[in-house]
């Protein structure tokens, strides 16, 4: 899979590495925060989407998760991030429901039925719930 994206990358941006794609992309998103003044009240954590919840220490109000859309991800994904979720607090997960990514649907319904989040509805393709009280 490794070697699929990596021949993806080189056909979108031929020449440069994943880790100049990467270090572009950063760089550009830490430009948009600062433009946008949100660069003092945003933490930027560059890792696997599973394992930067490790780097956060405080109950969060809001999460989107769009990252590895295979189902061992989604549900590493699924057990890291709710838990950060403070009561009252909203989890979104884009491409839900989507052709391209079914697992996504599968793994987030499979979550919500044992967490028995209050479902905020779907838009698009994102469907969000809320931490109950």
């Amino acid at each position: 899979q490794d070697q699929a994206v990596t021949e993806v990358l080189d056909t979108e941006h031929p020449g440069k590495s994943p880790a100049q794609i990467g270090n572009e992309r950063k760089t550009s998103f830490i430009a948009t925060l600062a433009a946008l003044g949100l660069a003092d009240n945003t933490l930027v954590i560059q890792a696997l989407s599973w394992d930067a919840p490790k780097q956060i220490d405080t109950p969060l109000a809001f999460c989107f998760i769009d990252a590895c859309h295979d189902k061992h991800a989604i549900q590493k994904d699924t057990a890291a991030w709710p838990p950060l979720i403070m009561p009252g607090g909203i989890i979104a997960y884009h491409d839900y429901g989507t052709w391209k990514c079914p697992a996504i649907k599968t793994c987030v319904d499979n979550w919500q039925a044992a967490a028995q989040w209050e479902p905020l509805g779907i838009v698009g393709s994102t469907i969000a719930f809320r931490r109950p009280l």
